[in-house]
């Protein structure tokens, strides 16, 4: 990787340390010169660079974080894995409806249902399900999708550390904001 370009700036960079009633702490440094937004929290750690972010227009990192919608931030701290957070829990509640509504004998099924009991365990990700899945239950993944991973309802959301975050910090952090932007 060629190095373009290393500066030493002097700090400007702002950082709010948040304490909740309780037990919990966040620290949000922001960064108006780049754009950027830095956390370290009990719920994760999370960063974005806006390199516009309508600066040019007058506004500042905090302006533009005060209009961005909280889905939104939500979304760009999401990036990295917070997003395709795997749930085994809900794929294999998925399974079995698709097993309940599926076509197939009752003889099968019952098998199938059998061999998804022996399924019930903590994975981490859907590889560690998939291998499961083909140890104790040959017979779920041939009758409902023919051996195919990518035709099992794998379920992936919103890491739920971030949602925690987002409900819990972000509200107050903005109320910060919102209170300097006011001068309350």
């Amino acid at each position: 990787m060629d190095v373009v370009r290393i500066e030493r700036q002097p700090s400007a960079v702002e950082k709010y340390v948040l304490w909740g009633s309780r037990e919990w702490a966040a620290t949000i440094f922001l960064d108006d010169r780049i754009g950027e937004i830095c956390i370290m929290s009990q719920w994760g750690t999370y960063s974005y660079v806006w390199n516009e972010c309508g600066r040019g227009e007058g506004k500042t990192l905090k302006d533009f974080l005060l209009g961005a919608g909280k889905a939104y931030v939500m979304n760009k701290f999401g990036y990295g894995g917070n997003n395709d957070h795997f749930f085994p829990d809900k794929t294999l509640e998925a399974i079995l409806g698709e097993l309940t509504d599926s076509t197939l004998d009752a003889g099968i099924r019952a098998e199938c249902a059998r061999e998804l009991e022996d399924c019930e365990d903590e994975y981490q990700t859907s590889t560690e399900m998939y291998n499961a899945l083909c140890e104790f239950a040959p017979t779920t993944l041939t009758a409902l999708y023919e051996d195919d991973p990518y035709d099992i309802p794998w379920r992936t959301g919103t890491h739920p550390r971030l949602v925690a975050f987002m409900e819990t910090v972000w509200p107050v952090f903005v109320e910060q904001l919102k209170g300097e932007r006011d001068g309350t």
